[in-house]
């Protein structure tokens, strides 16, 4: 898929070199004129994430592409809203003693470790704790305990009215439905496909599209503040950033072709339970995987029993008409639409050590198929 969308993107390629060149030289400008340290952390923040965004949107994860755009808004407001105000930038550099004094207790996976390993890296801990314990007290008396969850005083929505970027908060707002797990965070690999619900694993090409534009406009719009409030030149920046947005229809076509690609018109095939009867009436239960053909041990349903007498009858009368066991020791298997679970430690092992060629080439869901009523 990324080899697919990379070709795809070639039209690109100009613009997307002339943003590493511009990038370069306004981070090179920025680092050498940078005088607030809180703007040059949030600047650190940005910067990463820019560079994250980009790396997404061009191997198509979008999941990843939309958690780095929410991220550019919320650097966007905290740059601004702490280059305004001296208090806010005092208080964003304090709130680093709450980070360290949770990195301290942080101490879940260090039983793994060796002695050598394990005692090294307490202390460390033990260090960053008392070495953040009196900031932290002179910012919670300073500022209530409440600063530990909220250095700002203000929600990101009112910061955000401060400057006039509050017209985005909306779209802050649906991604962070990915961040948080809602329903609509699904958008791109969820889709209801011939009367069912598909789900897809691997990237969201719809986010994709959606991350591009506001993550590129969102760093634009800092670096255009940055040269507002700190002088720093951003006019080959903001140039290269307006060019490679300028393709955000190339990119979406893209993205839409390998995404019909990727889609299948019809729902796959579901896992399949697969019962097999031995010579001897020795029987084993499976879970089958058609489109992979692989198979799987399995435990047995709740009503196995039943299942495998009616199975056993017409395994019976089947021998009767003149069926004969298969010649390399392969069961008589029978598909069954009930759920089974996959046994605890059991292989996947190729399809066709368990079924007959006969079952794989009709679907490859066993030699008969049978109802549980």
């Amino acid at each position: 898929m990324e080899l697919a969308l990379l070709r795809a993107l070639l039209p690109l390629a100009e613009e997307r070199a002339a943003l590493n060149v511009a990038l370069h030289t306004f981070t090179r400008s920025y680092w050498a004129q940078a005088e607030n340290k809180a703007c040059s952390v949030i600047f650190n923040h940005a910067l990463n994430d820019f560079t994250l965004l980009l790396a997404h949107l061009w191997g198509g994860d979008g999941r990843s592409a939309i958690r780095a755009a929410r991220s550019l808004y919320e650097h966007l407001v905290n740059y601004c809203f702490v280059s305004n105000d001296p208090a806010a930038a005092d208080r964003y550099l304090g709130h680093q003693a709450v980070t360290h004094q949770i990195l301290a207790k942080s101490r879940k996976w260090l039983g793994m470790l060796d002695g050598t390993e394990k005692k090294k890296e307490e202390h460390h801990l033990n260090k960053l704790g008392r070495d953040s314990a009196k900031l932290y007290q002179d910012m919670l008396a300073a500022h209530s305990s409440k600063f530990v969850g909220d250095w700002a005083r203000l929600d990101l929505y009112s910061r955000a009215r401060l400057f006039d970027l509050h017209g985005d908060y909306d779209t802050y707002r649906l991604f962070s439905q990915v961040t948080h797990g809602s329903t609509g965070g699904v958008l791109g690999t969820v889709r209801p496909t011939g009367g069912e619900v598909v789900h897809r694993m691997g990237p969201s090409l719809e986010l994709a599209i959606m991350a591009f534009p506001e993550g590129v406009s969102y760093f634009m719009t800092l670096a255009s503040r940055i040269e507002a409030l700190n002088g720093v030149n951003a006019v080959e920046l903001v140039g290269a950033l307006d060019a490679l947005l300028s393709k955000w229809p190339d990119y979406r076509r893209a993205c839409k072709w390998v995404d019909s690609q990727l889609w299948p018109e019809n729902p796959p095939a579901s896992a399949m339970a697969i019962m097999g009867i031995f010579p001897g009436g020795r029987v084993r239960w499976y879970l089958h995987e058609s489109a992979l053909k692989l198979i799987i041990a399995a435990i047995p349903p709740d009503n196995s029993e039943f299942l495998e007498s009616k199975a056993k009858e017409q395994l019976e009368a089947s021998m009767a008409r003149g069926l004969k066991w298969d010649e390399e020791g392969r069961p008589f298997t029978v598909a069954v639409p009930v759920p089974v679970a996959v046994r605890p430690g059991a292989p996947w092992l190729p399809d066709n050590g368990i079924l007959m060629p006969r079952a794989r080439g009709t679907g490859g869901t066993g030699s008969t198929v049978f109802g549980t009523a």
